[in-house]
């Protein structure tokens, strides 16, 4: 991050499809987005790691959505007014139709197995196992 000041951001309603990130672009396995959410910084670390320890470090992992936007909150029991606070996380704004993560190197019972896990990490319940079809 940059030392300069960021602008806070409201945190507004997610509306539409995305048709730009909704093919594979990278990997040959991917986990497309089928409802719209706020995927946080942690979450998305989360994901992560369980996708390389699931691969055991043998295959390549592409995240296709970057968490630059900053949410702020107000602590409980403040009162309303004196602006927006501090920054609580990083996030960013998924559209359904997403695909946020892509894999490589692996077979696809594993690809599946370690996606079906990622999913119960993330705060929404559709997803759908995306597969490059060139074999």
């Amino acid at each position: 991050m940059s030392s300069k000041q960021r602008k806070k951001v409201h945190r507004g309603r997610i509306k539409g499809y995305n048709y730009q990130c909704n093919k594979l672009a990278f990997g040959d396995f991917g986990l497309k987005v089928q409802e719209p959410f706020i995927l946080t910084e942690k979450q998305k670390e989360a994901c992560r790691r369980l996708i390389r320890r699931g691969t055991s470090r043998s295959g390549e992992v592409w995240s296709r959505c970057s968490t630059d936007t900053p949410y702020t909150k107000k602590p409980v029991g403040t009162r309303m007014g004196g602006g927006a606070s501090a920054v609580e996380y990083y996030g960013t704004k998924v559209k359904p139709g997403t695909i946020i993560f892509e894999m490589y190197g692996v077979d696809e019972k594993t690809a599946r197995e370690i996606f079906s896990k990622v999913a119960y990490k993330l705060p929404i319940k559709k997803f759908k196992f995306v597969k490059n079809n060139f074999e």
